[in-house]
């Protein structure tokens, strides 16, 4: 099992900065430190000003090369989002992930995307679809069947009047993805 810790600070009110502490249980063991996320992102202008919201994620991961062969993996994404009445489409494409340090540091940048359609319930509850996808290597793209896609059923929503939270189980798409996984989100502070 993986664990993240993220702590988030806003730099600017459109740019903010994470870290990530990244721990694991392997095989039941007691946890271990397994790497680090360090994380920018922003927005380009005021929600609502464009037709479309722009925004923009970049990171670097520092891992153990217990857990990760590739130890240190830098990504770039762009983020559009629209909402329309009570529904909010979100896509964050291209995800370009490239290794610099670890077995895979000569092999080019990796594509992917992320997006989600939700629809706002209640005040404080709002369900989602969330896709993932990743076809490979831009010069290199993989064989359908061992590519990773998901889909995952999303609940967005507020426990105890105070923790924003999102709540999900993806299913693999494909025979190269997982069968299945739960994701989960509870910030303990804002």
């Amino acid at each position: 099992m993986r664990y993240a810790i993220e702590l988030e600070y806003g730099l600017t009110d459109k740019i903010d900065f994470a870290y990530y502490l990244n721990l694991a249980r392997p095989d039941g063991e007691d946890f271990q430190y397994a790497g680090s996320k360090f994380r920018f992102r922003g927005r380009l202008a005021e929600a609502g000003e464009l037709p479309v919201d722009l925004g923009w994620y970049s990171e670097i991961e520092w891992w153990s090369s217990k857990f990760n062969n590739d130890q240190v993996e830098a990504e770039f994404l762009l983020t559009l989002q629209k909402d329309v009445g009570n529904w909010t489409f979100i896509v964050n494409a291209p995800d370009i992930d490239k290794v610099i340090v670890g077995d895979n540091h000569k092999e080019v940048f990796e594509i992917g995307f992320r997006g989600e359609a939700s629809y706002q319930m209640t005040e404080k509850t709002r369900l989602g679809l969330q896709i993932y996808g990743a076809p490979g290597k831009i010069n290199d793209i993989t064989p359908i069947g061992q590519q990773q896609h998901y889909v995952v059923p999303t609940l967005h929503t507020v426990l105890f009047n105070t923790i924003r939270s999102s709540l999900g189980l993806g299913f693999g798409l494909t025979q190269g993805s997982d069968l299945f996984f739960s994701k989960s989100q509870f910030p303990l502070w804002r």
